[in-house]
């Protein structure tokens, strides 16, 4: 059985654009129902960015030591 696809975000869903501050051409789209921080690894230069949803801004980070192998059940 083939999973579809998610659907894409329409341009009157989207909030706006992040850039990344290690890699300017790398960026996140955030929808309009997005809201906390996340945190991501840069697929271009691998460091860790923590991306603030309702600030709408970027920052390098550390990695959460940890957080894998304690939240592994959650998903």
């Amino acid at each position: 059985m083939k999973q579809s696809d998610p659907p894409a975000l329409s341009l009157d869903q989207i909030k706006g654009i992040i850039q990344y501050p290690c890699c300017p051409k790398q960026t996140a789209v955030v929808s309009l129902d997005a809201h906390g921080r996340i945190s991501v690894q840069c697929a271009n230069c691998g460091k860790y960015l923590l991306i603030d949803n309702d600030r709408m801004t970027a920052t390098v980070t550390r990695p959460c030591k940890g957080a894998k192998a304690r939240f592994r059940s959650a998903g």
